[in-house]
């Protein structure tokens, strides 16, 4: 392995990759030296991390046109090298090149950086192999490793023996063999890990599923609406149904609030055992204070079974369930205490006058 050469060492190849005109024949002559030593194969590394050897190998085309890179020979250029165009090859360029006389590089963990686009390792992103299948790596605001997928808004954790991982469970990076960016590897030397989106099998768990990954703002909640029981319970209560894709299927959620504001169950339709405000996760909790508790402040049905039950609650006690002739005794005791009850209630359910005749 070299470890003396520098820019210095290949001075008109620095110089092609600082902008100035090629001079095609000395780099040809400086690309073969290369070539000899581990310093061309550092070079198309350090390019290949930044996606840039593409670019690198297009621009030798003119003099190098059948250049294979695994077995490359500068020898014989047939044609004259053009300036280069590319920007971010010239800088990536000159950056390797000042490299090549430095050893080759030791992990240091605290190199990692993240940004918008994902973890990043020297300013280099980071990718992990899930299953066949190499995954941009990225770092939340709990500092754990998770991926993203194109079907859902949930976030796929990294994971070692079903436990999150973060940044130090990374022990190593590697540069890929084809394509750009480092390869994350384990405490095992692997480069396969294992992921984790979360558990969808009760309601509780599909809760803590969708906080964790910040993903309340991703339900598609759609119209709310009033269930009935406030004739019995005194509360009145605002549902809203909400669509959330998972891997491999959509799951329709449900949400109850009341009045005074105050959050109800949350359910999940075709799964079992709903989820009460006590076992809430912090993140849905604030998602139904600031979504769909400001519904009951505009919702006029919402509004009309508050007044309601205000009225009721002066002569009857909540009840979980009432029969029909405590039910019919509520609605005679609310149509003759408010004159547009019984009109109110028509519109609202449009056979509530069969159901108060019979």
């Amino acid at each position: 392995m070299s470890t003396d050469t520098s820019p210095a060492s290949y001075p008109k190849l620095f110089a092609w990759f600082s902008g100035d005109a090629p001079d095609t024949a000395q780099i040809a002559h400086e690309l073969a030296l290369m070539a000899k030593s581990s310093d061309l194969a550092r070079l198309l590394t350090g390019l290949r991390l930044h996606g840039e050897t593409d670019h690198f190998c297009e621009a030798l085309q003119t003099a190098f046109p059948k250049l294979n890179l695994a077995s490359p020979d500068f020898s014989s250029p047939q044609g004259a090298l053009g300036v280069l165009a590319q920007a971010r090859l010239k800088t990536v360029g000159m950056a390797c090149l000042a490299t090549l006389g430095e050893p080759e590089h030791i992990f240091n963990p605290k190199l990692f950086t993240s940004d918008a686009t994902g973890l990043l390792y020297d300013n280099v992103p980071v990718f992990c192999v899930v299953g066949a299948k190499r995954e941009r790596v990225f770092r939340s605001g709990r500092q754990m490793l998770y991926i993203v997928s194109p079907d859902h808004d949930l976030k796929g954790w990294l994971q070692w023996k079903n436990s999150d991982m973060d940044v130090r469970s990374i022990c190593g990076v590697t540069p890929d063999d084809h394509a750009s960016g480092y390869n994350a590897v384990d405490a095992t030397g692997s480069l396969t890990w294992e992921c984790s989106y979360g558990k969808f099998d009760t309601a509780v768990e599909l809760l803590n599923t969708i906080a964790k990954s910040e993903a309340f703002g991703k339900v598609d909640w759609g119209q709310s609406y009033c269930t009935a029981g406030w004739v019995s319970s005194l509360m009145p209560s605002l549902t809203t149904s909400g669509d959330f894709r998972v891997p491999g299927k959509t799951l329709t959620i449900g949400q109850n609030v009341h009045t005074p504001p105050a959050i109800g169950s949350a359910w999940i339709k075709d799964v079992g055992g709903d989820c009460t405000q006590a076992y809430f996760p912090v993140d849905w909790t604030d998602g139904v204070r600031t979504v769909l508790l400001p519904r009951t402040a505009t919702d006029t049905k919402f509004q009309n079974i508050q007044t309601f039950c205000a009225i009721l609650s002066k002569k009857f006690s909540p009840q979980q369930n009432t029969s029909k002739q405590e039910r019919t005794a509520r609605f005679t005791y609310l149509i003759a205490q408010h004159p547009d009850a019984e009109q109110i209630l028509g519109q609202m359910f449009a056979n509530f006058g069969d159901y108060y005749t019979k």
